[in-house]
């Protein structure tokens, strides 16, 4: 199984190189296998497929204990960091939430994407406690906020984007991921 710190080290890293860090993701151990041999830097998980490949809907419709089954397996089975798609964090109330993520770590578990669709005042709460736990405890684990204004079409996605690009930044989120845009000039402002 992999270290959580050496790989969230190599996976921080990553997003300071040259080149664009491109993920693939996996939803079980051979798709996990055929990424690392396909020379990936790193692999992340899909919450669609896993649900999807077990039977379940998207959505936090998994149970989160079969979720960590398949990330174990996954871990397991590459030497590549990996990050993990939590969906919504699977819990509202911190102390499950914290619960989940102290789980993913003890997996090895590099990073996590955390979809802010409840909007940003939880999405907010769930950040900062989650920010405040690995400081307290002195671990280690990338976040990556993705935001989902263009996917859910808010009235003003490019300004409810780049507000909640500056918030989620300030509250310790260490990379953004910004989904369903499909216009170049809005991508390129974004990642101005």
């Amino acid at each position: 199984m992999s270290n959580n710190t050496t790989d969230y080290n190599r996976f921080y890293q990553l997003h300071y190189q040259t080149r664009p860090l491109v993920l693939a993701n996996a939803w079980n151990a051979k798709s996990a296998h055929v990424i690392e041999q396909a020379g990936f830097q790193a692999i992340a998980t899909s919450s669609g497929a896993i649900a999807d490949s077990l039977g379940y809907k998207d959505g936090e419709q998994i149970p989160f204990d079969e979720l960590l089954y398949i990330v174990k397996r996954i871990s397991c089975c590459s030497s590549l960091p990996v990050t993990v798609d939590l969906e919504r964090g699977y819990a509202n109330d911190t102390d499950t939430l914290i619960d989940n993520i102290q789980h993913l770590i003890d997996l090895g578990v590099a990073g996590i994407n955390l979809e802010d669709a409840e909007g940003e005042d939880l999405y907010l709460r769930k950040l900062t406690c989650i920010r405040d736990y690995l400081t307290k405890t002195r671990q280690s684990l990338f976040i990556n906020a993705r935001i989902d204004a263009f996917l859910l079409k808010h009235p003003s996605p490019l300004e409810t984007t780049l507000r909640r690009m500056e918030l989620y930044e300030k509250a310790g989120a260490n990379g953004l991921f910004v989904t369903a845009i499909q216009d170049e000039d809005i991508i390129r402002e974004i990642c101005s």
